[in-house]
C-alpha cells in the first residue's frame, strides 16, 4: 500500500499539498472542502481554496489542466529560475512539461498574481506604495540618482496623495 493510500485511510490528506496530480494544483480528489481540511488546520485555509479556485477559472479560460497553468505561472515569476515538478508517471511528466508550450495573457497573470498575493501584516504594510505615500506627504521619493541604476519610485494612494 502506498503512502498516499495510507494517508487516506486514516483521513490525513496532507499528501494535498504536494505539486503532484492529487494536490491542490488539480481539482481535489474528495467532494466537499470540509473533508479535505480533516488533520489540516490552518493549512487549507479559505484563502487557499480561493487561489485554487482562481487557477482553475484561469486553467478554463486557456483550455489547459490545472498544473500546466500553476507551472507555467510559478515557472514566469521574476527571481525564478527553475520549478521542481513532480510525477509518479511518464505521461505526468510529459502533462507537466506541457506548461512550456503556451503563455499565460498578461490579464490572466494578473488575476493570479491578485489571487495569491500574500497578505502584508505589520511591518511590511509601511513598505507599500500608500503607506510610503503617506510617510512623505505625497512628495516624490527615489532612490538613487538617475542613471546609477534602474529607478525604484515611491508613490501612493494614502491620505489623499496619488
Amino acid at each position: 500500500m502506498s503512502f498516499i493510500h495510507r494517508r487516506r485511510e486514516r483521513h490525513d490528506p496532507t499528501h494535498l499539498l504536494h505539486p503532484r496530480p492529487h494536490g491542490p494544483a488539480r481539482e481535489p480528489p474528495v467532494a466537499g472542502r470540509d473533508d479535505l481540511r480533516c488533520g489540516m488546520g490552518q493549512h487549507l485555509t479559505e484563502r487557499n481554496f480561493q487561489i485554487v479556485d482562481e487557477r482553475k477559472q484561469v486553467a478554463d479560460a486557456v483550455g489547459r489542466p490545472l498544473a500546466q497553468v500553476a507551472l507555467n505561472w510559478v515557472a514566469d515569476r521574476p527571481g525564478v529560475a527553475s520549478v521542481i515538478v513532480g510525477a509518479s508517471r511518464p505521461e505526468q511528466m510529459t502533462t507537466n512539461l506541457g506548461a512550456l508550450d503556451f503563455g499565460l495573457p498578461a490579464e490572466l497573470v494578473q488575476r493570479l498574481d491578485d489571487a495569491s498575493r500574500p497578505a502584508t501584516p505589520f511591518p511590511y504594510y509601511f513598505f507599500t506604495n500608500a503607506m510610503q505615500g503617506m510617510m512623505y506627504g505625497g512628495a516624490r521619493v527615489g532612490d538613487k540618482p538617475a542613471g546609477y541604476r534602474a529607478p525604484v519610485l515611491v508613490e501612493g494612494t494614502g491620505s489623499g496623495v496619488d
